[in-house]
């Protein structure tokens, strides 16, 4: 075992000391963090209980193995150096009331308690909640793969069982965590694990974005049709009338239409589900000629549109009826 103490200051809150090595066949007694930041990185005994004051900064971190059990009532940060994700793992564990759980993340979708993950503690005793408040500081440090949209369960502590959890022990600071829109939430699932879950939004179940795009086509134009942008959404789907051409994922879709034209329709989606849908009814009609004396050259029209014909006396409008 080896212990490094580093970054002294006048009141030892920012003093930090680091454990390395296997200690469990050696110092057996009592640990008491009462400022500063202990770094468990080696392994210590089953008899070498832990325990973590409130205020001064007392903070218990690493990445290795806690052999006893562990009190606290100061800060909990898993990681051998700071600003890293890492499992620790202890005997027993106690959350005392107006404790804190330092959690930080690199990755949304990777690996519980490793570099690319978020924290975890792992205990192999009973895991203790039963205080309160218990706060739980997440920090992001370059998260990745973290998309508001999207529902995501986090590990964050699991024992042997957990004992006393209740929902309202728990205080979620997201100050220092990256932009979102949903909810943050800590449940217990198989008895055994404590998790940190976000729910992304609902999606606006009204209908109320607008269709851009127009209503009355020719067989066989393109036309762009758009909806406004639900930040809350993921993707969408369009449905075409028979005949139309196009696809897209997007708030946007190029199509080529074909008559008799009929209703488009989107919904927007995420991982809480389908918003309503949006449509719009567009007419298509079918391209007729008309041939003007004295010219010999004949023009191409859409049935169902208004046409202007010039004439040396005088001008006349025409509305072609839609087949």
């Amino acid at each position: 075992m080896s212990l490094l103490e580093d970054n002294l200051d006048a009141n030892q809150a920012n003093t930090r000391v680091t454990l390395t090595g296997n200690s469990s066949g050696g110092y057996s007694g009592a640990v008491f963090v009462h400022a500063g930041t202990l770094f468990v990185n080696g392994t210590t005994a089953a008899s070498s209980a832990v325990s973590v004051s409130a205020g001064n900064g007392a903070t218990l971190a690493g990445s290795g193995t806690i052999g006893g059990t562990v009190s606290l009532s100061g800060t909990f940060s898993p990681g051998g150096t700071a600003r890293t994700t890492a499992n620790l793992s202890t005997g027993g564990f106690t959350f005392n009331g107006s404790s804190s759980y330092r959690i930080e993340m690199n990755d949304a979708t990777g690996t519980s308690g490793a570099a690319t993950g978020w924290d975890r503690i792992t205990s192999s005793g009973v895991l203790t909640c039963s205080a309160s408040p218990i706060t739980l500081n997440l920090v992001s440090l370059s998260v990745a793969n973290f998309n508001p949209a999207n529902n995501y369960t986090w590990p964050i502590a699991s024992g042997s069982s957990v004992s006393g959890f209740n929902t309202s022990n728990f205080t979620i600071n997201t100050t220092s965590f990256a932009a979102f829109t949903g909810t943050f939430a800590v449940t217990l699932s198989g008895g055994n694990t404590i998790n940190l879950v976000y729910t992304a939004p609902t999606l606006d179940r009204g209908n109320r974005v607008l269709f851009s795009g127009s209503t009355a086509l020719c067989n066989g134009a393109t036309q762009t049709y758009s909806v406004t942008n639900d930040l809350n959404a993921t993707s969408y789907e369009w449905t075409l009338p028979g005949g139309w051409s196009g696809t897209s994922v997007t708030n946007s879709i190029d199509v080529t239409v074909a008559n008799p034209g009929g209703t488009i329709s989107v919904v927007a989606r995420n991982s809480s589900g389908d918003s309503l849908p949006s449509s719009l009814v567009v007419a298509v009609g079918v391209s007729t000629s008309i041939t003007t004396q004295p010219s010999t050259s004949t023009q191409s029209v859409c049935l169902g549109t208004r046409c202007t014909i010039i004439s040396c006396s005088r001008r006349r409008f025409f509305n072609l009826p839609m087949v």
